[in-house]
């Protein structure tokens, strides 16, 4: 038993606290996931019986250890900062910027839009009626076009950073985090460029290619998000103070992105322009501060390189990432259902300008509301996911986000049904840190890059996959209200329908997941080689057993006086006896 005992190990810490029975040391293994070598399991192994007590103590020690570790302690809030304040100047900047393009490419292609019907020089461009393009005169085609571009573009960046991604990634585990932040600067900078010359050829079909070029740029370098990511695992090692730091950082751009959305729709939206050029370069020139960040306010956290595999960077690692580890398995078939679902709200814009007329002044204005709110749900993410661990903060945000889908169906007949979904639909902002500091604890340092940028990579592949499906299904059916007849409000649900259906997969797979992995993986790190789920050497099954040799191998003497009540047998190499 000591022999075994050795070869598998157990946590001092806890057994200090807590003097453990063989059985429950067995418990505890397979709670921390230590599994000794296949050619070990092949050898006889013991035998060990439990009973109720054995039981008790660990769960009591478990519950115990588990408060500790999801709670914040004093000074985890002024650790945090010291170690992560050089981040904020460069997150604001970039996500700030990022931002405003995301902002303005939509009302931009707007102005591009061709019909045949020009918009009269004196029309009205604060009426609910201007189309937002003196080339077309029809508010709803311009809107439906514009999307259906926009949905193209998206789908062509989102679908090269699922290539891209998983290089860089590697790319910041061999050189560096910041050697992929300056990559991605450089490609935020040529992107805003070229849209600033798009915008200066006005209309065409030179426009639309030019849109998708610096889509592709962009999709081919951003990595900022990963970088920023990995340098706050490197620095913090506790989930707790990674699940706070997270949930910080997500409130941080939040609060960016609500800056950006303000200033761009008092100074630039609210004007109802044709010509957005001047806007765009004035976005490069910001772009151009933010590329010598990473080389000089941005400190290198991952010093200990390793050397480059093309073979690590290859899409199909992606899916060799997940395979070793059940656990990351489900949260990357979840991390994509979610996200698949919560790319419809990329139509909110165009949905309603089309149902319900509103001006761009008014849907940026309720955007910014919504957005408040989603500032209010990141800043309470933080306390929640120290009180209740990262795993209840996703699966409830997701809930939540599944119910706001629900309300959307609804949202062609009243407005008030899409301002009501949207605010349930937002909590799922929180299940975002909640997701990263679970993953952050299932690899090690040396892996981690590689490991974050696969998951943003599936989340990607979401985007790729959901961008120009909704696009194209808001395309073909429209968005009803104002813009639809009879026939087009009784299908306009569609897109806010698909999305319910992925969400609540998800949930569904979360639940699961609950249901298999206990609660206690969320703080352990699992061995590099071995994993206790998929190796087929491992069976620890856990079954009642009456038989007396069973008991006669209990680990204290009074037990072999007195009969347990209930015997556990657990026999790591060969499953239960």
């Amino acid at each position: 038993m000591s022999n075994f005992a050795s070869a598998v190990g157990s946590s001092k810490s806890a057994t200090k606290a807590f003097p453990l029975t063989p059985c429950a040391q067995m418990t505890d293994i397979k709670a921390n996931a230590k599994i000794i070598s296949p050619q070990a399991s092949r050898r006889k192994s013991p035998t060990f019986t439990c009973d109720s007590n054995d039981i008790k103590r660990f769960r009591k020690r478990g519950s115990e250890n588990t408060e500790k570790n999801f709670k914040l302690q004093e000074g985890d809030v002024k650790k945090v900062f010291d170690k992560t304040w050089r981040l904020l100047f460069p997150v604001f900047l970039e996500n700030a910027v990022n931002q405003s393009r995301r902002l303005i490419i939509f009302v931009f292609l707007r102005t591009t839009i061709e019909c045949g019907h020009q918009t009269p020089d004196d029309f009205d461009r604060n009426s609910s009626d201007w189309s937002g393009s003196r080339y077309c005169n029809d508010r709803c085609k311009v809107a439906e076009q514009a999307q259906f571009i926009k949905g193209i573009a998206d789908g062509v960046e989102q679908s090269l950073k699922f290539f891209v991604l998983p290089v860089l990634g590697v790319i910041s585990d061999a050189y560096g985090r910041n050697f992929s932040g300056a990559i991605s600067l450089i490609g935020l900078f040529l992107s805003i460029g070229i849209l600033g010359v798009a915008a200066e050829l006005r209309k065409g079909n030179a426009v639309v290619a030019l849109v998708i070029i610096s889509s592709a740029i962009e999709g081919a370098t951003e990595a900022f998000n990963l970088v920023v990511s990995t340098s706050i695992s490197d620095l913090l090692d506790a989930t707790r103070l990674r699940g706070f730091a997270y949930a910080a950082l997500e409130a941080w751009r939040t609060i960016t992105a609500g800056i950006a959305i303000i200033v761009m729709t008092a100074a630039v939206v609210s004007r109802n322009m044709y010509d957005y050029a001047n806007v765009f370069w004035g976005l490069a020139i910001a772009a151009a501060v933010a590329m010598p960040m990473p080389c000089t306010i941005i400190p290198e956290t991952h010093k200990q390189t390793t050397v480059f595999r093309w073979e690590q960077a290859s899409p199909s690692r992606i899916i060799a990432v997940f395979k070793a580890n059940k656990y990351l398995q489900y949260l990357g078939v979840a991390a994509f259902l979610a996200i698949f679902a919560v790319t419809s709200i990329t139509i909110a814009p165009a949905f309603v300008i089309g149902a319900y007329g509103w001006t761009q002044t008014q849907v940026a204005a309720v955007l910014i509301a919504i957005g408040a709110f989603g500032l209010f749900l990141q800043a309470g993410a933080t306390k929640l996911i120290a009180r209740f661990g990262a795993r209840a903060v996703a699966r409830g945000s997701l809930i939540a986000a599944n119910i706001g889908l629900a309300i959307l169906n609804f949202s062609p007949i009243h407005p008030g049904f899409f301002i009501f979904g949207c605010l349930f639909l937002v909590v799922a902002l929180m299940a975002i840190p909640a997701f990263l500091a679970l993953v952050s604890r299932q690899v090690p340092k040396s892996k981690l890059g590689n490991t974050l940028g696969s998951l943003s990579a599936i989340t990607i592949a979401a985007n790729a996959v959901g961008s120009p499906v909704y696009s194209s299904i808001f395309a073909a059916v429209g968005s009803g209200g104002d813009c639809g007849n009879e026939t087009d409000n009784s299908i306009s649900w569609l897109p806010w329908g698909l999305a319910t259906v992925s969400m609540l997969t998800c949930n569904l797979v979360l639940y699961q997941w609950n249901r298999t992995f206990p609660i206690s993986l969320d703080e352990k790190l699992p061995p590099a080689k071995t994993n206790p789920h998929t190796d087929p050497h491992i069976d620890m099954r856990i079954t009642r057993t009456t038989d007396p040799a069973a008991e006669k191998m209990g680990p204290r003497k009074s037990e072999e006086k007195t009969k347990p009540d209930s015997l556990v047998t657990i026999n790591p190499a060969h499953g239960p006896t």
